[in-house]
This record gives C-alpha cells, sequence and structure tokens, in this order.
C-alpha cells in the first residue's frame, strides 16, 4: 500500500513538473494575457453599460454607446433581443482581430 501510494504521488508530481515547469517556481502558465487583459476590460465596459445589472443589455442601455447602438444586432448574436457579456466579449474580440 505504501508503495503504491508512493508511486500515485510521484507520477502526480511528474505530470504537473511535465506540464509546466514553471510552477515549481511560481511562473504563471503560458497563456495569451494580452486577451485576458481585454476580456477583463470588455467585462468593465458591460458592466458600466449595464444599468440595471442584470447581466444583459438592452437596446435602450446601449443607446449610452453610439457604435454599440448602431451594431446591436451584429452584438446580439442569439437575436433574443439582449446582448449578454459573453456575446459582447466575442464580438470584441472579433473586431479587435480584423
Amino acid at each position: 500500500m505504501q508503495i503504491s501510494l508512493q508511486r500515485t504521488v510521484a507520477a502526480a508530481l511528474l505530470v504537473t513538473v511535465l506540464h509546466w515547469p514553471g510552477r515549481l517556481y511560481g511562473e504563471d502558465p503560458p497563456g495569451d494575457k494580452e486577451e485576458d487583459i481585454e476580456k477583463i476590460n470588455a467585462a468593465r465596459h458591460f458592466s458600466e453599460l449595464d444599468q440595471n445589472k442584470d447581466g444583459l443589455l438592452t437596446r435602450e442601455e446601449a443607446e449610452i454607446h453610439q457604435q454599440l447602438s448602431a451594431a446591436f444586432g451584429c452584438f446580439d448574436a442569439d437575436d433574443d433581443g439582449h446582448i449578454d457579456l459573453d456575446e459582447f466579449q466575442a464580438f470584441n474580440a472579433a473586431n479587435d482581430n480584423r
């Protein structure tokens, strides 16, 4: 039993080290930090526009922002009459990559 547990722990440690060696030194795993920052900024902007804080932007709330209001139908990917955070972030990301 003791040997089996030691092997399991050793295997888990090996997988962790092989997955991202920098973790042993407190480094963050590789990722697109610029994309993360863009998502955070989009979430902040979304929150500012979401006047009633229900997690959805209506056409009325979008009127505050001229470009958002003009492109409301493009943001509202599922055509439910609202823009949720995922739609907002996806549309912003797609347009930032043009």
